[in-house]
């Protein structure tokens, strides 16, 4: 895998400069990103965690998060996920397809989203470099609330992902 370096470690100071990260990107790009204060909490060879909090900014007049702010949520989780795998290749173009989520519960605190299935974007990431062929493959992940030590699950998504080799002209 060539992608292996991308998710030997994941310390302190990395995810302090990937928020950080994101926090200039959306300032300058997507305003709407910045203003739901999304967090990196863990990522790893399997597995990647983002988390929006309830705050003013996400919370409507029920009390729980707005929709937008959960959709937000969702597809930071996949896309973080590419970013990292992706951040050396050049050569490599992965684009969103098809997004689809399931709004189970409302949620009432910090919503994590979390998504287990990095080797699998690794994978296809790998053999579209290797082969040349564009490929596509769905992504899932769920996102869940902590209410008394328990996971609470709110919502459930999947993010269909294009990959293809970007060719020089």
């Amino acid at each position: 895998m060539k992608n292996k370096d991308a998710i030997s470690s994941f310390n302190f100071f990395e995810k302090l400069s990937d928020n950080l990260k994101i926090k200039l990107y959306s300032f300058f790009t997507t305003p709407l990103l910045l203003k739901v204060s999304p967090r990196i909490d863990s990522f790893d060879k399997n597995v990647a965690i983002v988390s929006i909090p309830l705050n003013r900014s996400t919370k409507n007049i029920y009390k729980s998060m707005y929709f937008g702010a959960i959709n937000i949520g969702a597809e930071l989780c996949v896309f973080y996920i590419i970013h990292k795998l992706t951040k050396n290749l050049k050569t490599c173009r992965v684009i969103s397809q098809h997004y689809s989520i399931d709004f189970i519960k409302k949620p009432k605190g910090r919503v994590f989203f979390y998504c287990d299935e990095v080797q699998k974007v690794a994978q296809t990431i790998d053999n579209t470099i290797k082969t040349g062929k564009e490929s596509s493959v769905a992504i899932k992940g769920h996102g869940y609330v902590l209410s008394n030590a328990e996971e609470q699950t709110v919502c459930r998504f999947t993010v269909n992902i294009y990959c293809s080799v970007q060719v020089k002209i």
